[in-house]
């Protein structure tokens, strides 16, 4: 069942806009939850209404992403709500959760001589590799400290290889740099059954490349109050004077709500300076970092571009952070980097 995750569709029809891929997407998912999900347990295979073979890792881990995606994209909580629920069956069944990382097989198939934990990334993704992304994601959305220890505790069991082999696990790497990014939550509000009105913003984003996000859009009512008890930063946000409303948060700083798709899509570039950093910059060649930013806050990137050469400092030494697309490597207390924004 691991073609379950050709929600590569879903993926095609967010940022085309169309419609068709998204609803063969929907069906794909709800025939599966349908058919082949029993008492929360997946099955891989079903044929004249009866399933075989339980699941395996890579079966749990691709359907979970794959849920994760509908739901950034239709804004059905249901799809959210399913992932929840099968990571669960992850945690229970296939989580090692003394060492780190996930076994290929469950602890009711039968007894083998050693459990497999899959740690190679090759024309497809291995189970852990997805399966960190999906517990790195649901802390986004979901803010619970859970899911980011068990994302931190499977890096760390994968830690040898990536360090020794990296390419060996590339789409692993993709999750350790979605973890090392300064993340953002970008939230879209509209009010009450005008979903169609949230279609400028939504063209907008879909020209964005935004790797360290999630997403989430909801209805004012009854949809907005069920979204935000499954993620608390939807709570209190609505749609300002009636029109639908863009929220653009990262690492708990939030820019001001705006109903312009404009402001929007230049808010989606602006940076987040974290407490107890400074971001200097200057350009390129021309000595000394004389144009300097400090503290706190949220610093618009206009007028930096790649030819700018930035640091940041801080108090901590030996750190790694990451800004739009370069992971910045540390010396000591300072991290040096180039803006790839244009």
């Amino acid at each position: 069942m691991e073609w379950s995750h050709d929600f590569g569709v879903r993926t095609r029809g967010f940022i085309f806009g169309e419609n068709t891929y998204i609803e063969h997407a929907s069906r794909a998912a709800q025939f599966i939850l349908t058919k082949l999900l029993k008492e929360d347990v997946l099955y891989r295979s079903y044929k004249d209404g009866k399933v075989r073979q339980a699941a395996f890792l890579d079966d749990y881990a691709f359907f979970i992403a794959a849920l994760l995606d509908l739901y950034e994209t239709t804004g059905d909580l249901s799809w959210f709500s399913q992932a929840l629920k099968l990571d669960q069956t992850l945690k229970h069944d296939f989580e090692d959760a003394e060492h780190g990382g996930f076994f290929m097989t469950g602890h009711h198939y039968e007894k083998l001589i050693a459990r497999e934990k899959p740690d190679y990334d090759g024309a497809e993704p291995s189970g852990n590799s997805v399966a960190i992304m999906s517990l790195l994601r649901l802390y986004e959305f979901t803010t619970k400290t859970s899911y980011l220890e068990r994302a931190k505790r499977s890096l760390r069991a994968f830690s040898h290889t990536l360090a020794s082999r990296p390419m060996a696990l590339s789409h692993m790497l993709l999750a350790l740099d979605f973890y090392l990014a300064n993340r953002k939550q970008i939230a879209l509000i509209t009010p009450s059954k005008e979903r169609p009105a949230a279609e400028p913003f939504l063209m907008e984003l879909r020209k964005k490349f935004l790797p360290h996000m999630v997403f989430a859009i909801a209805s004012e009512g009854e949809e907005i109050e069920a979204a935000s008890k499954l993620i608390p930063w939807l709570s209190q946000k609505k749609a300002a004077s009636g029109k639908p409303t863009a929220y653009v948060c990262e690492q708990g700083a939030c820019l001001l709500p705006t109903t312009q798709v404009e402001v929007f899509c230049s808010s989606c570039n602006d940076l987040v300076i974290p407490a107890g950093f400074t971001l200097a910059c200057a350009k390129r060649g021309e000595g000394d970092f004389d144009l300097s930013k400090s503290g706190e806050g949220i610093f618009p990137t206009i007028g930096l571009s790649s030819s700018n050469l930035c640091l940041f400092s801080s108090n901590s030494p030996h750190r790694t952070f990451r800004v739009y697309g370069v992971i910045l490597s540390s010396i000591a207390d300072r991290a040096r980097f180039e803006f790839p924004c244009q």
